[in-house]
């Protein structure tokens, strides 16, 4: 099941629902090497892709710990 988010969109300005732009077999080992992770949302003049900031890094690795637990 994949996986979303909260984050600030730049494009859009505002807070979105956004996926990241890894599989799941991939994200918890990213986010555990603290290495750039993109997501993208679907907006009206087409998807808005985007790296998360360092806040929304961490608010992501809780969600995948609560999930794996």
């Amino acid at each position: 099941m994949a996986i979303s988010l909260r984050a600030y969109c730049p494009g859009c300005k505002k807070m979105v629902t956004a996926l990241p732009m890894l599989d799941d077999s991939e994200l918890k080992p990213a986010l555990d090497k603290n290495v750039d992770v993109k997501v993208m949302h679907i907006a009206p003049g087409g998807d808005h892709v985007w790296s998360l900031k360092d806040r929304e890094k961490e608010n992501l690795r809780k969600t995948v710990a609560k999930r794996s637990a």
